[in-house]
């Protein structure tokens, strides 16, 4: 029984973050949800930088893990 109450828990906090990424905008007017989909750029030290920023947003959305 608490394994399903938790796992109702964790699915309706999974959706509602989505959702927000829907929602929610960047400065430019483009939903957050463009920054999940957003490739890499070429190799170099700047951009493996943004790639770190990039990761750690994403990994403060909730637990990639899953």
């Amino acid at each position: 029984m608490n394994t399903s109450i938790c796992t109702g828990i964790h699915n309706r906090v999974e959706r509602a973050g989505l959702l927000r990424l829907l929602e929610e905008r960047d400065s430019d007017g483009t939903p957050q949800y463009n920054r999940l989909k957003k490739s890499s750029q070429s190799p170099a030290w700047s951009h493996f930088k943004q790639l770190i920023t990039h990761l750690d947003w994403g990994d403060g959305l909730g637990d990639t893990r899953v």
